[in-house]
C-alpha cells in the first residue's frame, strides 16, 4: 500500500522473511532523486495496507500478536511504533481507513467478526469500539461523508454500504450483489 504526506511517502510489503523491512519511507522532495529515509520491521507476516491522519500512520498487519499498528512519523526518517491492538484469532488484518477518531480495519473471513472499529481518540492508546460480522474477506475499505464502504468476496453481498454518522458505530444500510460474475477487490 502506499500513503503521502508531502514531501515523504510511505509505502508498506510483506517481505519474504520476518528479518527484512515492511516499512518504506521515501523523501520525494528531489523528484528526480527520491531518498529512502526510513525502513521498519514489525517482524512476522508484514503489512497489508496503510491509513495516515496528521502524525499517525496506521497499518493492517497479517502479524498473528498485532493486526493493528499505530506508528508516529512526527519525524519522518526515524518513525517508531507507539502502540498495536491484537484481534481475537490468527486472522489477517487486510484492509484500513478512518474517518474522525474511528479506523475502520477489515480483516479475513473467520468465526470472528471481519470489520473491526477502532477508536483512537489518543492515538497511541487505541480501544475496540465494535466489532461486525460481515461473513467473508473485507479486501478494501473507504470512508466518505458518513458512508463507510467495504467489498468483499462474499457471493451476495460484494460491496456493503453502512452509515457511519454515528463514527464507532457502523449500521448497515445497503449491499449489493455482483451478478456479472468475479468479485471485487477495491473501492
Amino acid at each position: 500500500d502506499i500513503v503521502v504526506k508531502l514531501p515523504y511517502v510511505y509505502m508498506s510489503g510483506v517481505a519474504a522473511s520476518a528479518a527484512k523491512p515492511d516499512i518504506f519511507v521515501f523523501n520525494v522532495s528531489n523528484l528526480s532523486a527520491p531518498v529512502l529515509s526510513a525502513t521498519l520491521n514489525i517482524g512476522a507476516n508484514g503489512i497489508n495496507a496503510l491509513f495516515l491522519k496528521g502524525n499517525y500512520l496506521y497499518a493492517a498487519s497479517s502479524n498473528d500478536s498485532k493486526e493493528f499498528i499505530v506508528f508516529d512519523i512526527s519525524t519522518p526518517a526515524n518513525i517508531t511504533e507507539v502502540a498495536s491492538l491484537n484481534f481475537p484469532g490468527n486472522d489477517d488484518a487486510l484492509s484500513i481507513h478512518g474517518s474522525g477518531n474511528a479506523v475502520y480495519v477489515g480483516r479475513k473471513e473467520s468465526s470472528n467478526p471481519e470489520l473491526v472499529v477502532i477508536n483512537i481518540t489518543t492515538p497511541t492508546s487505541p480501544t475496540i469500539a465494535t466489532s461486525v460480522e460481515t461473513i467473508d474477506d473485507i479486501n478494501d475499505i473507504t470512508v466518505t461523508s458518513q458512508r463507510l464502504y467495504l467489498v468483499s468476496e462474499e457471493s451476495n453481498n460484494d460491496l456493503r454500504i453502512y452509515d457511519v454518522a454515528s463514527e464507532l458505530s457502523p449500521q448497515l444500510l445497503v449491499s449489493y450483489n455482483l451478478t456479472q460474475g468475479g468479485e471485487l477487490t477495491s473501492v
